[in-house]
């Protein structure tokens, strides 16, 4: 039990956030899961990153997601070449679909603002055009059926 409600430093929620936090563990996450037996090397996981990632934050996100136990790192060597390859273990699979729905939430939180703007788009000198207020309605009929 939390001593203070309010503080959720104390609760399994931060240790939560602090697992998945960060701007690229949970793409790495999801790239390992979309491996065909959850296994990739370093540079193989890099390249399936969509934007440039330096060396230095993508090693240092790899080193805290396997502190975590999210991912296992395997060190050998295939002639004179060091491969490393990074597993996604069980604790990391049940990331999955928690980063599936927060992928969902983050779509349909994008599609209120987006739709909330065009509502409030028509609103001008504290009049609103007749245009805006049909958009408005079209809005919350969306909205009912779609979220």
């Amino acid at each position: 039990m939390l001593e203070n409600p309010n503080d959720l430093r104390s609760c399994s929620l931060a240790d939560a956030f602090m697992t998945i936090g960060g701007k690229w563990k949970p793409y790495i996450v999801w790239y390992l899961n979309t491996a065909p037996d959850l296994t990739m090397r370093y540079g193989e996981l890099k390249r399936h990153i969509p934007w440039t990632i330096s060396h230095k934050m993508y090693a240092q996100q790899l080193h805290e997601l396997e502190a975590d136990g999210i991912i296992t790192r395997h060190e050998y060597m295939e002639g004179n070449i060091r491969v490393v390859d990074y597993t996604l273990t069980e604790a990391g699979r049940f990331l999955v679909p928690a980063i599936l729905y927060l992928a969902r939430l983050a779509r349909r939180l994008w599609r209120l603002s987006r739709f909330n703007a065009y509502a409030y788009a028509g609103h001008v000198g504290g009049r609103v055009h007749h245009v805006s207020l049909r958009r408005e309605r079209w809005i919350r009929r969306r909205r009912h059926y779609h979220l």
